[in-house]
């Protein structure tokens, strides 16, 4: 069994990570460590070290769970407002049209009094031309 030699905290990144894949690569496959040794962690952990950023896992599991729950939490908020709008622009939709129905009978009306009206002023024209004759015959 290959043991990993000890990191002096004035160790180098290039050493930490030397260090941290030499680790990777003396634990053996069906150990409970070579789940943790994933190249995904591997990878992430370089960067951390080459970025100099904090390596604490449960710290940036813990971020990146609140960080989804307050994304799905804005999501469900947009959801709703989408909702509400949705209902708000159906409702208003249906104002139109029942704007438009009324409107339509309205016209619908106007044109049946202009038509009532048109046929009053022929039989008015009827009569008055009925009266003119009548009334030059006379003559």
């Amino acid at each position: 069994m290959n043991i990993v030699t000890d990191l002096p905290g004035t160790a180098s990144k290039a050493d930490e990570i030397k260090w941290l894949c030499d680790a990777h690569d003396a634990v053996g496959m069906g150990c409970y460590l070579s789940s943790l040794f994933t190249d995904d962690f591997m990878a992430w952990i370089e960067q951390q070290i080459s970025n100099d950023m904090d390596c604490d896992l449960y710290a940036h599991l813990a971020d990146e769970r609140e960080k989804r729950t307050s994304a799905e939490s804005h999501a469900a908020g947009l959801q709703a407002d989408l909702t509400a709008s949705e209902k708000a622009d159906a409702l208003a939709q249906e104002r139109y049209r029942a704007e438009i129905v009324k409107l339509e009978l309205t016209i619908s009306q106007a044109e049946d009094a202009l038509d009532e009206r048109d046929r009053t002023i022929l039989q008015l024209k009827a009569k008055l031309f009925d009266l003119v004759t009548v009334h030059n015959l006379v003559d």
